[in-house]
C-alpha cells in the first residue's frame, strides 16, 4: 500500500494546515507531507512532515518522520531527523 500527498512540501513548515487523516490500515506507507493517524496502523511508514500518533491510535512498526507527537501508543523503531514529542499520556515501545 503507497499513499501520496502532493500538496504539502517537504520544506514548508510543518504547521501547515494541510494534514491527511487515516483512521487504521496495514502495509508500508510512503507520505509526503503531514500525516494524522487516530486508529490502529501496522506498516513501515515514512512521512516527510510532521507525523502525529493521535490519543486512541496505536501504531506498530518502523517509523521514519522529520517530526513525531505521539499522543498515543507507539510500538516499534523509529527514526526522527529533528523533533518528537511525548504527550504525557503517551506510550512507547521499542522492538
Amino acid at each position: 500500500m503507497e499513499f501520496e500527498n502532493h500538496i504539502n512540501d517537504f520544506n514548508k513548515p510543518s504547521t501547515e494546515s494541510n494534514t491527511c487523516i487515516l483512521n487504521s490500515g496495514r502495509g508500508d506507507l510512503k507520505f509526503n507531507g503531514n500525516l494524522l493517524i487516530s486508529g490502529n496502523f501496522t506498516c513501515k511508514l515514512v512521512v516527510t512532515g510532521l507525523l502525529t500518533v493521535g490519543r486512541e491510535a496505536t501504531v506498530s512498526g518502523e517509523i521514519m518522520t522529520r517530526e513525531m507527537v505521539v499522543e498515543g501508543r507507539l510500538l516499534g523503531n523509529s527514526n526522527i531527523s529533528d523533533k518528537a514529542v511525548f504527550m504525557p499520556e503517551s506510550f512507547f515501545s521499542v522492538h
